[in-house]
């Protein structure tokens, strides 16, 4: 895998999905992003074990397409100190370490083994929907809804708005 992309964009894209990560939980394959390049789009993907979160990037040029398992908090804490330049990251196979290269140095970044990267298709039970929504109604609908919602600790669970999807319209809740 090899390919150039822009430093602050993906680190912006990355910046939001590493809130998707957290400390507590027990596959040290949770710390990282799972990188998927693919006909000139990078699909980045963070998941806790339950929640699990999907980006999508245009990267600038492609020289080699491929998946690779990059650990968050060692990538997010490069790409904050870079100010924004076209980055080459590579994945070198022999010793799986990324290799990110730029205009007036380069660092490695160890990788960890992608198949064992749990897959949004893989669990069992899991539903998946896509639909659109304008931005100004979604705002409304969370708006609308949110006051309803948890703001103790005491159940985490509560702190949500849920989405019901149905074929005609779209319901928040929230308790």
């Amino acid at each position: 895998m090899k390919f150039t992309i822009s430093s602050s964009e993906l680190f912006n894209i990355l910046q939001h999905l590493g809130k998707v990560n957290n400390s507590k939980h027990t596959l040290p394959i949770l710390d990282c992003f799972l990188l998927d390049l693919h006909n000139e789009r990078l699909t980045i993907t963070a998941s806790d074990g339950e929640t699990t979160q999907v980006s999508t990037i245009d990267v600038v040029s492609v020289e080699q397409e491929g998946k690779v398992a990059i650990i968050s908090r060692l990538i997010l804490g490069f790409l904050k100190e870079l100010p924004d330049q076209p980055i080459t990251i590579e994945a070198i196979t022999e010793n799986r370490d990324i290799e990110i290269t730029w205009e007036t140095g380069k660092v490695s970044i160890p990788s960890m083994e992608v198949d064992v990267y749990p897959s949004v298709a893989e669990k069992q039970g899991d539903i998946t929907a896509s639909f659109s929504i304008k931005v100004e109604e979604l705002f409304d609908g969370l708006t609308n809804t949110l006051f309803a919602a948890a703001d103790n600790n005491i159940r985490p669970i509560m702190h949500g708005v849920c989405l019901d999807i149905r074929s005609d319209k779209l319901v928040f809740v929230a308790t």
